[in-house]
């Protein structure tokens, strides 16, 4: 009997792929991620980078186009456009996350509630959550920032109660599934606390769908936020944002179009990014979506 024939023969097995490397190989992630992470250090390092003040006016370079000194030209005050574009991603990118995050805040946990305590609790939450929902966006967010007087904070505040349905309802909507579990009969059993079931069996189970578009939702408060400095409810001056760049930029639409260019470019870029890294999200922590 040979030697190879007594040696046994040990077949390799291929390792599941990680999420991780699922998402590394998805070329719409990585771009999303490089330019976010991109767009983050120039907002952090806009005071060190950025190549003339933002606030300050030149009036001997009203309305200039492009050239070697001002890149992307100069504003009706004679401002660096690419400085102010530059100073505008902190507060556009800090609108957009943190107007999220209060929506998260503020309708996770009462999703939770409408959810498990059911009854009236639940038919309380759900008409109120409609009538928010019935409101258009932009009009609700405007009226919220009218009362509470315009800046960055009430326009971020308007935002994050107008998102906060929107994660009720997908929080609730789990959470009537989750409390059905044997896991949760079983907590309940060994008299477990209300607040202890639900933080420790049903928010781990019930939050990722609010995850998932938490991630959606970021291109959408980007916009809006957006918008509500176009309108004059946003960051006011002598701060300045890409929306109101944009604003600005309107009233010399026909005599210096190159003024709208920047700013758009950089919220349909960042929109975009979200867009691609919130469906990306989705697919990855979606179980049934293959994942080869």
């Amino acid at each position: 009997m040979t030697l190879a024939a007594e040696t046994p023969v040990v077949k390799k097995t291929e390792r599941a792929p990680t999420r991780t490397g699922w998402l590394m190989r998805q070329p719409r992630a990585v771009a999303s991620m490089c330019f976010l992470l991109f767009l983050a250090f120039i907002a952090l390092s806009a005071p060190w980078l950025a190549p003339y003040d933002p606030t300050k006016p030149d009036f001997g370079a009203l309305l200039q186009g492009p050239s070697a000194a001002h890149w992307l030209g100069t504003d009706d005050l004679g401002r660096d456009i690419l400085s102010r574009l530059m100073h505008g991603a902190g507060p556009s990118l800090v609108s957009a996350f943190a107007s999220v995050a209060l929506g998260m805040a503020i309708g996770v946990p009462v999703g939770l509630l409408a959810g498990f305590l059911g009854g009236w609790t639940d038919t309380v939450i759900s008409r109120v959550l409609d009538a928010l929902l019935s409101f258009p966006t932009i009009l609700f967010a405007v009226g919220i920032a009218g009362i509470l007087g315009p800046s960055m904070t009430t326009g971020l505040i308007a935002l994050g109660v107008l998102f906060s349905p929107q994660f009720a309802r997908l929080v609730r909507a789990r959470t009537l599934v989750v409390r059905q579990e044997l896991y949760v009969d079983a907590a309940r059993a060994f008299g477990a606390s209300t607040s202890r079931i639900l933080i420790r069996h049903v928010l781990p189970n019930a939050i990722q769908s609010a995850i998932v578009h938490a991630g959606l939702l970021l291109a959408i408060a980007l916009l809006a936020e957006s918008s509500l400095s176009f309108l004059g409810f946003g960051v006011q001056p002598p701060h300045t944002s890409w929306g109101a760049m944009l604003a600005r930029a309107y009233a010399y639409m026909e005599s210096a179009p190159y003024l709208m260019f920047p700013p758009g470019i950089a919220i349909l870029l960042t929109a975009l990014s979200f867009n691609g890294l919130g469906e990306t999200t989705r697919v990855l922590l979606d179980p049934q979506s293959p994942k080869a």
